[in-house]
């Protein structure tokens, strides 16, 4: 169901959609060779989102813009390099403190 956030006199509305397109877009990340404008749409619209086609059309082409989000085969989009960059970088930070804690319970 849609979530009201006209209590909250901060939220960027514009923004708060392009987020909720991308979280659509890593949810559906495995397995995943993209997903069609239409099945974005889709998706939104079981979410109970009330984002139209053409605003999700602009916000993604603005992703791509950026490189945050990629076109595959078949018009497909799907998260980009920027985005797994990240992810990749968060993990290796756990796993080195994975490996931190390791040493010190190791000393006792």
């Amino acid at each position: 169901m849609e979530e009201n956030h006209t209590d909250n006199g901060y939220i960027i509305e514009a923004l708060y959609d392009a987020t909720r397109v991308l979280n659509i877009l890593m949810n559906n990340m495995i397995p995943f060779d993209g997903l069609t404008l239409k099945e974005i749409t889709q998706i939104v619209k079981e979410h109970g989102l009330e984002i139209t086609e053409n605003k999700i059309y602009r916000i993604l082409q603005t992703y791509l813009e950026a490189g945050w989000v990629e076109m595959k085969a078949g018009k497909k989009y799907a998260v980009g390099g920027p985005l797994l960059q990240l992810s990749h970088r968060y993990l290796k930070s756990l796993n080195d403190l994975h490996d931190r804690i390791k040493i010190e319970i190791n000393r006792f």
